[in-house]
């Protein structure tokens, strides 16, 4: 698929983002100008528009519908050791919980928190130090229990997970989501985790989010032009 080219007023977050542009397609990333605490708001999504097909530049919403950021927020790229949270349900964007952002870093979340089939998976060279990194990116359908351990994941993403664990148990396969296995933490209805799924516990039980391990790198999973 060719590079996007911006449509958009740039800068759209002169006070937010620093679009860091390489020669090259899917080579462009972004870096902080602010200095954040963990946890805490970085933007809302306030540009985005519904698209037919998913495509590399889009971000996925719900079980089946997709959205384009329109905004220099695309030049937000993949890491396995994410500095940043796309809150899809509540359209925002928030500082991981485990690290705190600083000025300089770079501007990255985990793509199969919100992507379950990627149109344009790739071979990840975030630079997350070894058994971090997740190599192949393609999507939270590819991945196994253990690969999203640890990660906050986006309620449509759960969903289809425990869809997939149902229909690998009806079918006698392995399981994807185990019982007792821990996908993610949730907090205050960010996602559940998988004793949640499996029916031990209820949807609203509240614990710490995990953001991710690791430190965050911006040269691997370009999506940006």
């Amino acid at each position: 698929m060719a590079p996007v080219i911006p449509h958009w007023p740039r800068p759209s977050h002169s006070d937010l983002i620093n679009v860091v542009d390489r020669p090259g397609d899917f080579t462009s990333g972004a870096l902080s100008l602010v200095n954040l605490p963990a946890g805490s708001l970085f933007t809302r999504i306030t540009t985005a528009t519904p698209v037919g097909n998913h495509a590399y530049s889009s971000v996925q919403v719900s079980s089946n519908a997709h959205i384009e950021l329109n905004s220099d927020l695309i030049y937000c790229n993949h890491s396995c050791a994410p500095s940043l949270i796309f809150d899809m349900a509540r359209l925002e964007v928030r500082v991981v919980d485990d690290k705190p952002l600083i000025v300089g870093d770079p501007l990255t979340f985990f793509y199969p928190s919100s992507e379950w089939d990627m149109a344009q998976p790739f071979d990840c060279t975030c630079g997350a130090p070894m058994g971090v990194c997740k190599g192949r990116i393609a999507g939270a359908k590819h991945m196994t229990v253990a690969d999203l351990d640890g990660y906050w994941l986006n309620e449509h993403i759960v969903r289809l997970l425990s869809e997939a664990s149902l229909n690998a148990q009806a079918n006698g396969s392995e399981k994807l989501v185990k019982p007792h296995g821990t996908i993610i933490n949730s907090h205050a209805g960010f996602g559940v985790t998988s004793r949640e799924l499996s029916g031990e516990m209820g949807g609203d039980t509240s614990l710490k989010v995990n953001g991710g391990p690791g430190v965050p790198r911006d040269d691997g999973g370009l999506r940006s032009v």
